[in-house]
């Protein structure tokens, strides 16, 4: 039985309008648009924001190129308490043999223009059975929407 450490990185991306909403100072906003990683503009993200279901698809290559990860997407769902909830999914292949991965994800603050997307990035998978084990451990990063001042 062969166990593979990965780490995914945050997949967040979300389609927007054409028109750039106004900059975001809650949650419950529009967060449609393109956003980058506020320390790091290679992670950027597009992100689509109907009112109840926000979703976004990370504009890079999940895990580094050529990691075998495939592409991801994470879906979001507005909570009572104004923040996001909900999973990322992606896949990851070796040997041939391709496994689902889906992690927690959610955007707990969002203000001043940015967003902070929190979500796993560590697990052990062993290939031959598609067996995941999560590390629970969450990853936050600062996001930005690009034109935001």
């Amino acid at each position: 039985m062969r166990r593979r450490r990965a780490l995914v990185g945050l997949g967040v991306a979300l389609l927007g309008c054409h028109r750039a909403p106004a900059r975001v100072e809650s949650c419950r906003d529009n967060l449609g648009g393109v956003w980058r990683a506020e320390g790091d503009a290679r992670f950027r993200y597009r992100i689509s924001d109907d009112g109840r279901q926000v979703t976004l698809w990370p504009l890079y290559a999940a895990g580094g190129p050529g990691t075998g990860y495939g592409s991801a997407r994470t879906v979001l769902v507005r909570t009572a308490a104004g923040t996001l909830a909900g999973a990322t999914e992606t896949t990851y292949s070796e040997s041939g043999k391709t496994c689902p991965l889906r992690f927690q994800a959610r955007i707990d603050r969002c203000g001043g223009g940015k967003l902070e997307l929190a979500g796993e990035t560590n697990f052990d998978i062993e290939i031959a059975t598609c067996t995941v084990h999560s590390s629970g451990v969450l990853q936050v990063a600062t996001l930005v929407r690009e034109g935001d001042r």
